[in-house]
């Protein structure tokens, strides 16, 4: 033999060599990444016939997935062509060939050819479902494997079809295998140390990927309050794989500026840098600052190579030892939120491309788990901020209904003290006990008008109002008070009206500043702010804010501030943390009471000895509606009558006193102790009842129901409203369908002379 040809039958060999080399490395590779399906590879690797091999390999991917048919086609070496080697059950291959043959024809069959991975496709008539997984080795294409599911029948998980590929590969080499198994054997020995090596390369990407996979499976199965302590773990396991001798996560502020938390990992004998890094500006480091600015990667292999312009950066990692360094940013959402960094002190590191992409995996996995803790911890918020107002309606309810039958009694103990002064000569003993009683009733309704003002709002004169006038008063007037607190206004100009009622709003703000006197006892800073905001600008709430522009006032003191047990409890009626006698405990419970009656929202923000902030939330009013309502005055004088009055109320004692009182004011009375009395004796006399004073809460028929019977009957007719609630929820929209005027109960004898007097005067 020539050395020509001699050459020529080195370099083919050495060819076939270099292609079994490759053999060998995807075969290796696949037997590792699929470690999970045990002795598959070795089973597979010890068949000498193709039956037996694809028996083996139907008997893994079952064990996958259930398919109901499985089906393999193989290339037939002559003409390219797909054969079908093999089917189970064998019932089903004219079916299988049938829709084969279609995704041929359409193309479909190519298209999965180049996908090389798994695809799902419909059957022609869209009963089942196929996937298909084309087998193949690096160097050629060995066939085509289908599985058929019943469409519908369940969803296929990512790790299966993850798997399948796995399979497939190893199922292709296998076969591939078994045609090259005389040639492996011939160049084995000239091949084994090349096999070591690539054995031990593929040993270590299979440490790799199980470390990820172990480090995937924890932060799957881990609790969200198990988070931070995963995470430090995580960090460990790799910095002990890639021989680092620090690793952490950095996760920056809201901003992107600086570092604002971490976690971290340290080998034995370094120091933790947790607390030194807390607070950095990325700013002051202007390498660093700069790649993460452009999400990349910051890989520094030696430290000491360095620019000696980037003083910021290298300064920092020579002063604390540094040798080698890698930082992978954090990205969520498309910014990012941290840094995962390690470094090496003990001697210079260059990290691969795989250890890279293992840092972005493993980056991936926190961001994920570090979102769901949040996401957690956001529920969980949102559940007791839900719980809270749950229960302040409850409360709520409770309250009014209290309040309600609270002033009934009063409205009987205010009438007779009154019946009996108006009978008595003022210089007769038993005139001030009477009016001494009288002084009693009102200081028990104004109790009972805070109740009402937490359960419902005493909402009565509704009109715009400019809230930056009222500020500007209200705290002008409280800062007289207090010198010691100093006052800061920050208003916004222009800002739109609240539809309020200006009384209430006053009383809002006026106990917010005692409040906050309060909180200041030697004094401080009281911070007032007004703004313009929309509902979506309004985050992490315990309430679900209507769509549209609200006016928020922030009322803001340097106190010494809430913890968070009170705050849960801040707004319940008779809860106070000052001493027996320094409160009621309603002034805030009757803040809430109104900004809920206007329809707008409250909520409260604290940290013990960092002052309290509280935003009030108005829904603005149209730039339209700028004409403010005018009170309501009450007459100085008992105002007399003679008409007939038509008293409705399902209270004997109110119905009884009331019926006297209106006697003294001179008018003849008729009495009706429920809606359906009521109605029958308005028929009977509509003609010369010239008023109907109609109690709003009664049983069997309410206030509301005989209002539209009285005006069915007689379209004139003249009523007041009369009620132990406020006038805002069912007591407005009766008003709103044009009843004559609104009493609450109880009432003194001036006060319902002059309602009488106006309902009537009322065209």
């Amino acid at each position: 033999m020539s050395n020509r040809d001699q050459k020529k039958d080195i370099q083919r060999l050495k060819e076939r060599i270099r292609y079994l080399e490759e053999i060998h490395r995807l075969i290796w590779d696949a037997l590792e990444t699929a470690a999970f399906l045990g002795d598959f590879q070795t089973s597979i690797s010890n068949l000498h016939d193709t039956s037996a091999i694809l028996r083996e390999i139907r008997m893994r991917v079952q064990s996958l997935i259930p398919f109901r048919t499985t089906a393999f086609f193989l290339v037939n070496e002559a003409n390219s062509e797909f054969l079908l080697a093999d089917c189970q059950a064998e019932s089903s291959s004219p079916f299988i060939q049938d829709e084969i043959d279609f995704l041929i024809n359409n193309g479909t069959f190519a298209w999965v050819l180049r996908e090389k991975r798994s695809v799902i496709v419909s059957s022609k008539n869209y009963q089942k479902r196929l996937v298909l997984h084309v087998m193949t080795t690096s160097s050629r294409i060995r066939g085509m494997f289908v599985g058929v599911l019943a469409h519908g029948e369940m969803d296929i998980p990512h790790i299966s079809l993850s798997l399948l590929s796995i399979v497939m590969l190893n199922s292709a080499n296998a076969l591939e295998s078994f045609e090259l198994y005389s040639m492996i054997r011939k160049n084995n020995v000239n091949l084994e140390k090349t096999v070591q090596e690539r054995t031990e390369q593929i040993a270590y990407q299979v440490k790799l990927e199980n470390l990820i996979a172990t480090i995937s499976t924890t932060f799957i199965n881990l609790a969200p309050t198990e988070i931070d302590r995963g995470i430090n773990r995580a960090l460990k396991s790799i910095g002990e794989f890639i021989c680092a001798d620090h690793g952490y996560v950095f996760l920056l502020s809201e901003d992107g500026t600086s570092v604002d938390s971490a976690h971290e990992w340290r080998a034995e004998g370094i120091e933790p840098q947790t607390s030194k890094c807390k607070g950095l500006a990325l700013k002051d480091f202007p390498l660093l600052a700069e790649k993460i600015g452009n999400s990349e990667n910051l890989h520094i292999p030696c430290v000491a190579e360095l620019p000696v312009e980037i003083k910021a950066d290298n300064n920092l990692l020579q002063l604390q030892g540094i040798k080698s360094i890698i930082v992978v940013p954090l990205v969520s959402a498309k910014s990012v939120i941290g840094l995962l960094g390690f470094y090496s002190v003990g001697e210079k590191q260059s990290w691969s491309d795989d250890m890279v992409a293992l840092f972005k995996i493993v980056g991936e996995m926190f961001v994920n788990a570090l979102e769901r803790k949040r996401a957690e911890e956001e529920k969980k918020e949102m559940q007791t901020r839900l719980l809270r107002a749950q229960k302040m309606e409850a409360v709520g309810t409770l309250a009014g209904g209290i309040a309600h039958n609270f002033n009934n009694i009063l409205a009987v103990l205010q009438g007779n003290a009154q019946l009996i002064s108006m009978d008595l000569d003022p210089t007769n003993p038993h005139y001030e006990l009477a009016k001494e009683i009288e002084k009693q009733t009102k200081i028990g309704a104004s109790l009972t008008r805070q109740l009402l003002g937490f359960a419902q709002g005493d909402v009565y004169e509704v009109g715009p109002i400019n809230l930056n006038e009222l500020v500007k008063e209200t705290s002008t007037t409280f800062g007289r008070t207090k010198k010691e607190i100093t006052i800061h206004l920050k208003l916004q100009e222009d800002l739109p009206f609240v539809k309020s009622d200006i009384g209430q709003i006053e009383q809002v703000l006026i106990n917010l500043y005692i409040n906050a006197g309060h909180a200041m006892p030697s004094g401080g800073n009281l911070c007032l702010e007004t703004r313009t905001i929309g509902h979506e600008g309004v985050q992490n709430t315990p309430f679900r804010m209507k769509p549209g522009n609200y006016v928020l006032l922030s009322v803001t003191d340097t106190g010494v501030g809430i913890d968070k047990e009170t705050q849960e409890r801040i707004f319940e009626p008779f809860f106070t943390t000052r001493q027996i006698g320094q409160g009621t405990g309603l002034g805030l419970a009757t803040v809430y009471g109104i900004i809920k009656a206007h329809k707008g929202y409250i909520e409260v923000e604290s940290e013990k000895g960092r002052g309290t902030t509280f935003k009030l939330y108005f829904p603005a009013s149209p730039a339209s509606e700028k004409e403010v309502a005018n009170p309501v005055k009450v007459p100085e004088e008992v105002i007399k009558g003679t008409e007939t009055i038509l008293l409705v109320d399902d209270e004997e004692p109110v119905l009884r006193v009331g019926a006297k009182v209106l006697n003294k004011l001179g008018y003849t009375v008729l009495e009706a102790k429920s809606g359906h009395e009521a109605v029958e004796i308005y028929k009977s006399n509509k003609n010369k009842i010239a008023l109907v004073i109609l109690d709003m809460i009664m049983p069997g028929m309410g206030g509301g129901k005989v209002y539209d019977l009285l005006k069915a009957i007689n379209p004139e007719a003249k009523v007041l409203l009369c009620s132990g609630y406020s006038i805002d929820g069912q007591a407005k929209e009766i008003l709103d369908r044009g009843c004559n005027g609104f009493l609450q109960k109880p009432f003194d004898v001036k006060n319902l002379s002059g309602k009488i007097r106006a309902a009537m005067e009322t065209e």
